[in-house]
């Protein structure tokens, strides 16, 4: 009766704790060389995404009767998990190439430049078209960009050919996807075709 007991105490116990990482949006839904995307940080990025098209995509009156507002969202979900992994692969051969920390140094370095370049203009274009504020920007637009910025930097500066070199690196990358619908296929995030 005491095993019951605590088996039952454990179950709720577990039971508790998927639902709170669950509610938190805490979960991966992918893993990239053993690293985790949390759900949270691909809902901010597929957010930013729409905001992005329903500001800019300006369709004619044929267009829109055209178009398709289911297979829109499953492409653009699609889309914005292969781009999470490939910055995920990008920031983590940058961390490889330099030290996590000088990586971290040149990147803060960039998103310093860019901020004081185009100054609150940045700010008042980020809260109309993407409807956020800059620090999320910045986690999820200026800080991937940046490592990829760098990325290729280093790897041109080195005499390789970037697009050859990083093509090497995201082919022997280990990828799980989590997200339903999805899996990795070598170099893409493709659609899971249900049967």
């Amino acid at each position: 009766m005491k095993k019951l007991g605590i088996y039952l105490l454990i179950a709720v116990v577990v039971g508790m704790g998927i639902y709170y990482l669950n509610q938190a949006n805490a979960y991966p839904v992918a893993s990239v060389n053993g690293e985790f995307i949390s759900a949270s940080y691909y809902q901010k990025s597929l957010e930013l995404g729409k905001a992005y098209y329903e500001k800019e995509l300006v369709l004619t009156q044929a267009q829109q009767e055209e178009f398709n507002r289911e297979e829109f969202d499953i492409e653009l979900k699609r889309a914005t998990l292969s781009a999470l992994i490939h910055a995920a692969i990008a920031r983590q051969e940058l961390e490889v190439l330099l030290t996590k920390e000088e990586a971290t140094k040149r990147v803060e370095q960039r998103l310093a430049e860019v901020e004081e370049e185009r100054g609150s203009a940045l700010e008042e274009a980020v809260k109309g078209v993407f409807e956020t504020d800059i620090e999320t920007f910045r986690e999820v637009v200026l800080r991937p960009e940046a490592y990829k910025e760098i990325l290729e930097q280093e790897v041109s500066e080195r005499g390789m050919n970037y697009q050859a070199w990083m093509q090497a690196k995201v082919l022997s990358a280990s990828v799980e996807v989590f997200a339903n619908g999805y899996q990795w296929k070598g170099m893409d995030i493709e659609l899971v075709q249900e049967s």
